[in-house]
C-alpha cells in the first residue's frame, strides 16, 4: 500500500474538497485539526477560485458538447439536401431536360454519374455554395430552376449548418480558454495536496498502519495497492438492450480507465483504494456515474444501461 498523489483534476479537487471539509468539522467539534491553520488559510483562500474555475471549465465542457450535436444535426440535413439536389439534377440531365453541360455551372465534371464527397464540413459548404452559384447560373442562362429539392432550401439548410458550426467553434474556444485557466491552477493545487497530506501524515507517525491510514483517508489522503481491484460489467442501450461497443469506463479519481468491447463487457483493473467515482461515457448518451468503494484485491460488478441523448 503506498500513498497515490493525485494527477488528474477530478483528484485534486476532491482531496482538496476533502481536507477543507474535514478541518472545519475538527474545528466545529473544538478539536484538533490534522493539519496547520496556516496551510487551511492556504486551502481556504485557494480552494473557491479552484472550484469555481473547474465548473466554468465543466459548465464550457457542456455548452460544447451540445453545440457539436447541433452541428453534427445540421451537417447532416445540409448533407442530405446537398445529395439530393445533385442526384435530382442528374436525373434531369438524363431526361433531357438540361443538357449535360450544365453540370459545369455547379462545379461538376461533364463525365461525372457519381455525388461528391460530402464527408468533410469544408466539403458541405463547398458544395452547398456550388449548388447556390450554379442555380444562378442555370437561370441567367434561360433554363428552368430546380425544384424538389430548389436551391434556396439547400441554401437555408447550409446558412443553419454555417451558423451552427460558428457557434461550436466559439464553444471551442471558449472551453479551451476555460481549460488553460484551471490548468493553470493545477500545480499550485497539487503542491497544496501535498503540503497537507504530508502535515496529516506527520500527526499521525505514531499510530499503526491501519489506524494511520484510517485517520488519514479522512482528510482525503489516498492509498493505492500493488494488489489490484477488479471492477467489471456489461454496458447497453437502455431502449434497445443492444451492447455498447467503445464506451469508456474510468476511475475518476485515478484516471485509469477501458473501453468496452463489441459485447459491450469490460473489465478495468485499478489500485485505487477508498470511494471512488466510476464514470460510463460515450457520444450520444447520457454519461452515467457511479460510487463505489475500492478496497484491496475487491472483485466489483457493475452493469449500466446507457440512455441516448
Amino acid at each position: 500500500m503506498y500513498r497515490d498523489i493525485p494527477n488528474t483534476i477530478i483528484a485534486i479537487r476532491k482531496a482538496l474538497r476533502e481536507a477543507k471539509e474535514k478541518y472545519d468539522e475538527v474545528i466545529a467539534l473544538l478539536g484538533t485539526p490534522a493539519f496547520t491553520a496556516d496551510t487551511y488559510t492556504r486551502l481556504n483562500t485557494f480552494y473557491p477560485n479552484f472550484d469555481t474555475q473547474i465548473i466554468e471549465m465543466d459548465t464550457a465542457k457542456g455548452q460544447q458538447l451540445g453545440a457539436s450535436l447541433i452541428e453534427d444535426e445540421k451537417m447532416v440535413k445540409a448533407r442530405m439536401f446537398i445529395s439530393h439536389y445533385i442526384q435530382v439534377l442528374f436525373f434531369a440531365i438524363e431526361r433531357g431536360v438540361y443538357p449535360n453541360l450544365v453540370k459545369g455551372y455547379f462545379g461538376l465534371d461533364g463525365n461525372q454519374t457519381e455525388l461528391p464527397n460530402l464527408g468533410m464540413e469544408s466539403d458541405i459548404i463547398t458544395w452547398g455554395d456550388n449548388i447556390k452559384n450554379g442555380e444562378a447560373t442555370l437561370v441567367a442562362n434561360s433554363y428552368a430552376p430546380m425544384v424538389n429539392p430548389s436551391a434556396a432550401e439547400v441554401d437555408a439548410e447550409l446558412v443553419e449548418f454555417k451558423a451552427a458550426r460558428g457557434t461550436q467553434s466559439a464553444k471551442v474556444e471558449a472551453f479551451d480558454t476555460e481549460s488553460e485557466d484551471v490548468a493553470a491552477l493545477l500545480p499550485e493545487a497539487r503542491e497544496l495536496v501535498i503540503d497537507i497530506w504530508d502535515e496529516v501524515e506527520f500527526t499521525y507517525r505514531k499510530e499503526d498502519f491501519p489506524s494511520k491510514r484510517a485517520n488519514c483517508r479522512l482528510y482525503g489522503v489516498v492509498y493505492s495497492s500493488r494488489t489490484k481491484s477488479v471492477i467489471s460489467g456489461t454496458v447497453t442501450d437502455a431502449s434497445s438492450g443492444a451492447y455498447l461497443e467503445g464506451v469508456n469506463v474510468e476511475v475518476l479519481e485515478s484516471g485509469e480507465s477501458e473501453l468496452t468491447l463489441d459485447d459491450g463487457t469490460y473489465t478495468l483493473r485499478t489500485g485505487y483504494t477508498g470511494t471512488a467515482t466510476l464514470e460510463f461515457s460515450i457520444a450520444g448518451y447520457v454519461t452515467q456515474t457511479f460510487p463505489v468503494e475500492l478496497t484491496e484485491g475487491a472483485e466489483i460488478t457493475q452493469d449500466v444501461s446507457l440512455v441516448a441523448e
